[in-house]
């Protein structure tokens, strides 16, 4: 144990020192093994982070029916405990598939297979996440306390989903599988750049009901190249989050209720200004609220029929305070110019119901559904006044198993939403079993998605972005075809292996990007573009024995836009690769944990000035490392590791246009460099 300290310890030396940092994450992949406790049980059988045969809710259309719609990709509760993470964001930028760019002030924007945020349904136990700011949610701000499991859907679910959810879905199941009638945790996160992590969780079960509670705090000093005293080229921030769910348990089903709260401060201190009578400086501080409350109901009205209800209430605001700060009396008062002032308000409300069933002999499924959104918007940055927003889905699928080989869902959504009438989207979906270890997922879909109120009516503007809404919008259309085969095998009782393979192709016509007014250079706006295509192609490998785990994976992403001008763009293209490795000690009582991503080259491009403009970013490579052992039977580990090993920090962009070549001085934030972390973990249970 000590010779593997040693060698983490060199590995982040001299990094500390200057007190560098990364935002990163260990896995992100779905791996076979994802506990760090060692037994000296033989462990469970587990491709892609599950146990084969485990559930999933997010692609099944009621808990009746055992098929998942599309294969989703589940990261684990323990994998997403060691993987160091301080948040969403850091987690999911390791996934194969998915990018996370960073921006300094609005966080944390996730694409997924190349399709920007705007594609992107977030959830939290199936409650959509509110508060887009310029066109993304800031994935930094979500927490990863009492997070039980993530489920990732890469293609298009508008059909249980509806709008946003295009490119993908990610749920984020929170609560604990509680099994003892007490019990808890704890864990903290310390490395040398004053970034912090505190958690805790406490949990009672009776014979019907379940009571869960946690609450954590994340704290980032900011962090800059050169000690730049008070701006910082990555802001100093805070979050307070807390989860609270009540379930009760009957011989008819469940209900419950479940509450979310997160508070997050953002600190852009200013550079200070002197004169020779003064000196001060101008301070933003960004205060986001989001509480999220849901209460729902899974009842069997018969042995074969289900209900499940939900109806839940988000509220989100976002507060933007300027302070005019004395440098040399140190006292602040807030600016007289009310521009530097901002507050604004969302709401959303919903009901849903879902009414399945399934046939004596299994081979039929079916469920009928509808969901109906309210939305509101009111602030400073809501032109032409507070906007309201009304969406009713109405959805059904059919899944019927024809034979041992060949399965078939046919699924419907019709969409009405404020100022843009009816729509439809039809999707099918095919399953050929070969055998128990073959299986192909066809599908193809149609999604449809009408413009939100903040692509529509919000703008913002500070010293970096200037983001006008467009009230003109049209709705988006998209045609998706995915196939997907998977193979696993077994050598022994110890040993499986199993390959993945996708492919998919997206259209999407109206689509809506965030580009230049050509009216005006200075300012950002949203406009319907002819077309956007997208092509993905992803291989894994997985191997799991006793003692070793691995994953090999690819993924290549193409994207092409076409101007509403008919203007066809280049195709941008990226290639990823990762490998994620666990070897267990045995004797020792210790999991070693290597991780690593290529990012490949990345292209992108738009219409400025009536030129067609690209700009590149270099590849680049991540790698983290780490060490966990167990005490205690089990209930307190101890994790040490270094996060980015390559010192990745940023990325000098090199711009092009049609005619000629130039550099640029804008570069993409990626991390704040090397170091090294200490993560104790303690569980325990009163039985």
């Amino acid at each position: 144990m000590n010779l593997i300290l040693l060698v983490l310890a060199f590995a982040c030396l001299g990094s500390v020192q200057a007190q560098d940092n990364a935002f990163s994450t260990k896995s992100g992949f779905r791996s076979i093994v994802d506990s760090i406790v060692v037994d000296s049980n033989a462990p469970k059988l587990k491709l892609y982070g599950q146990e084969l045969g485990s559930v999933s809710v997010t692609a099944r259309i009621s808990s009746l029916s055992k098929v998942d719609i599309t294969m989703p990709q589940i990261l684990s509760k323990a994998q997403i405990q060691r993987s160091s993470s301080a948040d969403m964001g850091q987690l999911l930028s390791r996934v194969n598939g998915l990018q996370v760019s960073q921006d300094p002030t609005l966080g944390a924007n996730l694409s997924i297979n190349g399709l920007g945020g705007q594609y992107v349904k977030v959830l939290i136990d199936g409650v959509p996440v509110l508060g887009r700011m310029n066109g993304f949610l800031d994935m930094n701000q979500l927490p990863l306390q009492n997070v039980e499991r993530i489920e990732i859907v890469k293609g298009p679910m508008s059909i249980l989903y509806g709008a946003d959810a295009i490119g993908g879905v990610i749920n984020i199941i929170t609560g604990n599988n509680v099994k003892s009638p007490w019990s808890g945790s704890f864990n903290t996160y310390f490395d040398p750049t004053a970034n912090y992590q505190t958690q805790a969780s406490f949990q009672h079960r009776t014979r019907k009901l379940v009571f869960d509670f946690s609450a954590g705090r994340n704290f980032f000093d900011g962090w800059s190249p050169q000690d730049s005293s008070r701006n910082q080229l990555w802001k100093p921030r805070e979050t307070y989050s807390s989860t609270a769910s009540i379930k009760y348990n009957s011989t008819i089903g469940s209900i419950g209720w479940n509450s979310t709260y997160l508070n997050d401060w953002i600190y852009n201190l200013g550079a200070t200004q002197i004169t020779p009578y003064m000196a001060y400086a101008f301070d933003e501080y960004h205060n986001t609220t989001r509480w999220q409350n849901s209460a729902w109901a899974d009842l069997r009205v018969k042995p074969r029929r289900q209900l499940w209800l939900r109806a839940y209430s988000n509220t989100y605001q976002r507060i933007k305070t300027t302070y005019r700060k004395d440098m040399v009396s140190l006292t602040k008062e807030v600016a007289a110019d009310a521009t530097l002032q901002d507050t604004t308000s969302m709401h959303e409300s919903a009901f849903q119901f879902r009414f399945s069933g399934v046939s004596v002999d299994q081979k039929w499924s079916w469920m009928i559904g509808d969901e109906l959104l309210a939305e509101t918007a009111s602030g400073k940055r809501v032109s032409a006044a507070d906007k309201r927003y009304l969406n009713n889905g109405i959805f059904a699928a059919v899944i019927f198993q024809a034979n041992k080989t060949w399965r078939f869902s046919p699924m419907f959504r019709a969409t009405q939403a404020t100022d843009y009438g009816i729509a439809s989207s039809p999707a099918f979906t095919i399953d050929y079993y070969v055998n128990a270890h073959h299986h192909f997922n066809l599908q193809l879909a149609e999604a449809y998605r009408a413009p939100s109120i903040k692509e529509r009516y919000l703008y913002f503007v500070d010293i970096n972005h200037d983001v006008v809404g467009n009230p003109n919008l049209k709705a988006e259309l998209a045609k998706t075809i995915a196939l997907q085969y998977n193979w696993t095998g077994q050598f022994t009782k110890k040993d499986a292996i199993g390959i993945e393979m996708r492919g998919f192709a997206s259209q999407i016509t109206n689509a809506i990007t965030l580009t230049q007014d050509l009216n005006n250079p200075l300012v950002y706006s949203y406009f319907n573009m002819q077309e956007i295509r997208n092509v993905v192609g992803a291989a894994n490998l997985d191997f799991s024995s006793a003692v070793f785990t691995t994953r090999f994976g690819v993924n290549y992403t193409k994207v092409q836009n076409r101007l509403i001008d008919e203007t066809t763009l280049p195709w941008q293209s990226q290639w990823e690769w990762s490998n994620n490795t666990t070897y267990r000690l045995a004797k020792a009582g210790i999991l070693i944990a290597l991780d690593y991503k290529m990012t490949g080259k990345q292209y992108s491009f738009s219409s400025v000035n009536n030129r067609v403009e690209a700009q590149v970013r270099p590849a680049f490579h991540w790698l983290d490392l780490s060490a966990g052992k167990s005490f205690h039977r089990g209930k307190f580990n101890v994790q040490l590791g270094c996060k980015n090993v390559m010192n990745v920090r940023s990325l000098t962009l090199t711009g092009s246009n049609s005619t000629s070549i130039h550099n640029t001085a804008s570069t993409a934030l990626i991390a704040t460099g090397r170091c090294a972390f200490i993560r104790l973990t303690y569980n325990w249970q009163n039985r």
